[in-house]
């Protein structure tokens, strides 16, 4: 029974070949982290078994450990060796995009008004799409979350401004904070 509950409420990846690709595949979609960076998440559950020969067996637990919300965004303020690519498709977008920027807000948030300005470290403006409750990338999985989605992929080494504002439930929110990506490509 406990096992059942917990398979139902888990995300479940096979054939890893290190336990912690789990998480790092999941972070490297706009709509696979908002599984685990959803403001209501106060703690997961993860396990791992090793099947020698075929890599890794994980599993984890995103649902059961909610709780209060506030606000996430990811990459974090001061991230370093944040990636340059992004894994997610967008529409009339034929290269690989940047990797995608994602500001959390609890689920039954009223978003409006929604704006993003990514700069460069020479303050140039970097093109994005802006993914959103009105206008998702994923309608399943986009309540409450605004994606800021580079159009090309980021430079590697580069420090990056990124300002998010939005009407949040009637009131002004606004934030803007800097992330570095990594010195290598990808």
């Amino acid at each position: 029974r406990d096992g059942l509950r917990s398979a139902q409420q888990s995300l479940v990846f096979s054939n890893a070949p290190r336990p912690v690709i789990q998480v790092d595949d999941l972070m490297a979609s706009f709509t696979g982290r908002v599984f685990i960076l959803d403001p209501r998440l106060q703690r997961v559950g993860f396990g791992c078994a090793h099947d020698v020969g075929r890599g890794w067996r994980c599993v984890l637990d995103v649902k059961s450990g909610r709780g209060d919300a506030g606000v996430n965004v990811y990459p974090a303020a001061k991230q370093q060796d944040v990636p340059t690519v992004g894994f997610d498709r967008l529409d009339d977008v034929k290269a690989k995009p940047g990797f995608p920027i994602s500001v959390i807000f609890p689920r039954q948030a009223k978003l409006g008004k929604i704006q993003a300005v990514l700069t460069d470290a020479n303050d140039q403006n970097v093109e994005v799409h802006i993914s959103s409750p009105t206008r998702p990338l994923d309608a399943n999985r986009q309540a409450g979350i605004v994606g800021v989605h580079p159009l090309t992929p980021l430079q590697p080494g580069h420090v990056y401004t990124v300002t998010v504002s939005a009407i949040v439930n009637g009131s002004e929110w606004r934030q803007t904070w800097q992330f570095t990506t990594t010195r290598k490509e990808g």
